[in-house]
C-alpha cells in the first residue's frame, strides 16, 4: 500500500546528485528542499553535500554569464545548513569552495572588503581533502 507524502530519504538523495550529476541544479535544490527531512547516519552530511554543490555550482554558472547578484545568492545560500537536512556544521565542513566564489562575486559587485572577509573564511577552512586544500589555498593567495 502506497502511502501518501511518504518518501524514502535515501532515494531523494540519490536523486538529487543524479541531478547535480548532470547540471541540473534547480531540481537538485528543489528536491531536498521540499524533502520534510531528512535522517543521517552519525557523520554523514550528504544532504548537505549536495544541496552545498547544487548551489556552488549553479552560483558559478550564474557567475560565468556575468550574473554576479544572482551567483551570491547562491552562494550564501550554500553556506546554511536548513534544518530538514538533518546536518548542522562541523569542523569537517567543506566550504572553502564556497567562500572563493562568495568573495569573487562580491568583488565584482564593487565590494572588495566583504570579498577579502569571504577569502579569510576561506583561508581558515579545515583542511583536506584535495579539493578543500585547493580552494584554501587559492583563498589564500587572494588575501595577498
Amino acid at each position: 500500500m502506497l502511502l501518501k507524502g511518504m518518501r524514502r530519504s535515501d532515494i531523494i538523495i540519490d536523486l538529487a546528485q543524479a541531478y547535480l550529476d548532470e547540471a541540473r541544479y534547480d531540481e537538485s535544490i528543489k528536491l531536498l528542499m521540499s524533502t520534510p527531512y531528512f535522517v543521517n547516519w552519525e557523520g554523514s552530511s550528504i544532504s548537505w553535500d549536495i544541496f552545498n554543490q547544487s548551489h556552488v555550482r549553479k552560483g558559478t554558472e550564474l557567475f560565468n554569464q556575468k550574473k554576479y547578484k544572482e551567483a551570491l545568492t547562491h552562494f550564501e545560500a550554500a553556506l546554511t545548513f536548513p534544518e530538514n537536512l538533518g546536518v548542522g556544521r562541523s569542523f569537517r565542513t567543506e566550504e572553502a569552495e564556497t567562500w572563493f566564489w562568495k568573495g569573487k562575486a562580491l568583488l565584482a559587485l564593487g565590494k572588495p572588503d566583504e570579498a577579502i572577509l569571504a577569502w579569510k573564511e576561506g583561508s581558515n577552512s579545515l583542511s583536506d581533502p584535495e579539493r578543500q586544500n585547493r580552494y584554501k589555498d587559492l583563498c589564500k593567495m587572494l588575501l595577498k
